[in-house]
């Protein structure tokens, strides 16, 4: 299986330790993408949002910041991006 082969099937639900360096990854390089997409929602700073797919959790934090006063929720089928997801915005989770 060729490296570009693995990296896409990684990007779909990322597995293991390559799958952990992919989320890294798409933590650092998403980022451009994931700031337009957050300008065409109306957030509120009580607002409640789900993020499917939440991935490493860069857009968990991004719109925990702007919905201060909300709840922000992050769901992802690759167990590996929900903990990276976790890891990132421990300081945020209610406990």
């Amino acid at each position: 299986m060729s490296l570009t082969t693995k990296m896409q099937e990684q990007g779909g639900k990322p597995t293991g330790l390559f799958g952990r360096i992919i989320g890294r990854s798409m933590n650092l390089f998403h980022g451009n993408v994931h700031k337009w997409g957050l300008r065409k929602c109306s957030i509120g700073e009580t607002g409640i949002c789900l993020d499917v797919g939440c991935g490493g959790g860069t857009v968990v934090r991004a719109m925990a910041k702007i919905a201060a006063g909300g709840k922000i929720f992050g769901l992802d089928h690759s167990p590996e991006m929900a903990a990276l997801s976790k890891r990132l915005n421990s300081d945020l989770i209610d406990r």
